[in-house]
């Protein structure tokens, strides 16, 4: 009887132990399952941060991509500001050259015109030297035209004085 009374208590006992393996077991999966949502959950995390890692990288390369365009044409800006100033100083030397030039024709114009004042001068002069010449000359040739009409009037005298003689 012994037996018996065993066995159900025994059955009882088995029946326990096995509802413990079985909550046990549930327990065990449920706590697997736990971790493996948790892994799943960090795995997640993990690629968002990869991907916001990647995103940022990208954001890093475009922005110095960014800055290398803009200190790319801040160089070409310079360079053609250095050309527009070397061009702006050959171009002010070309002008002071050029007043220069305009300078000296204005120096050579102005002694010219003195020049042809002076040559002026010395044409009016001669020209009043001539008209003053002229009139010494007409002056000498009517005076020579008197002594020569005084001389025929002389000649004429002497000759009818020779022929009143003779």
């Amino acid at each position: 009887m012994r037996d018996n009374l065993d066995s159900p208590e025994q059955e009882r006992q088995e029946e326990a132990a096995e509802w413990k393996a079985y909550t046990q077991q549930q327990q065990a999966q449920e706590e697997e399952r736990q971790i493996s949502e948790e892994q799943r959950q960090t795995s997640e995390e993990q690629r968002q941060s990869a991907e916001q890692d990647r995103q940022s990288e990208e954001k890093q390369r475009q922005t110095a991509e960014k800055i290398r365009r803009a200190t790319e044409q801040a160089r070409l800006a310079t360079e053609q500001a250095r050309q527009v100033a070397e061009e702006s100083r050959l171009a002010a030397e070309e002008s002071r050259l050029v007043t220069e030039q305009a300078r000296v024709a204005a120096e050579q114009a102005r002694h010219a015109a003195e020049q042809a004042r002076h040559a002026a001068e010395q044409a009016r002069v001669a020209t009043e030297q001539a008209r003053h010449a002229a009139e010494q000359a007409r002056v000498a040739q009517l005076e020579q035209e008197e002594i020569l009409k005084e001389m025929r009037q002389s000649a004429e005298q002497a000759r009818q004085a020779r022929s009143k003689t003779d």
